[in-house]
């Protein structure tokens, strides 16, 4: 009799501790980032027009092939997300032209090229100048890596070259990267609506 009980209550004991432990189990999800194609798309075509505005600027590229070359961009994406490997692309060539922009500037400078406005000591104005230039440098970087629009960058690397040119704001139209924002809207909009130039 003490055999059969003993080996009930070791059946039962066995059916209780499976079922907690079916209890205790947990569903362990991974969690996705959510991915806002748009705003890859924009941050890469804004980067890649950059880019291009850069290339004007040293005269690689004429001023009014800028808009073609986008366009060739936008319909290549046939209003998908660029890929990750022509994002990093786009990222390695801004960064290597961008890079070279700014130490361009800061050759100019420490050569004592640059013609400051009147107002302030020029060696003043040079170091602040250096300064924000190293600053330029490292968001340039770090906002590729990143895959950030980085076009604000350029933009504040060519308030430099104005004031290396004697201006304390820059001029209306100053250099090809003034027109970044008026081109960006308008190959936005065409990309959105799927209209070519």
């Amino acid at each position: 009799m003490r055999i059969p009980l003993l080996f009930a209550i070791l059946v039962g004991l066995l059916l209780c501790t499976q079922s907690h432990g079916a209890d205790l189990t947990t569903t362990v999800r991974e969690e996705q980032p959510t991915v806002d194609a748009a705003a890859i798309t924009k941050a890469t075509l804004s980067n890649f027009l950059a880019l291009e505005l850069t290339r004007v600027t040293f005269d690689v590229l004429e001023a009014d092939q800028v808009e073609a070359v986008v366009e060739q961009k936008i319909v290549a994406w046939a209003g998908g997300v660029p890929s990750e490997g022509e994002r990093a692309e786009i990222g390695r060539q801004l960064l290597a032209e961008g890079s070279y922009y700014l130490t361009s500037l800061s050759y100019l400078i420490q050569a004592g090229g640059a013609i400051f406005p009147d107002g302030r000591p020029e060696a003043s104005q040079a170091g602040d100048a250096l300064v924000r230039i190293d600053a330029l440098q490292r968001r340039l970087a770090n906002g590729i890596a990143a895959g950030e629009d980085v076009s604000a960058v350029l933009l504040e690397a060519e308030e430099i070259r104005a004031l290396t040119e004697g201006h304390d704001v820059p001029p209306p139209g100053f250099g090809p990267l003034a027109h970044h924002a008026e081109m960006l809207k308008r190959a936005w909009t065409r990309a959105r609506q799927g209209i070519a130039l």
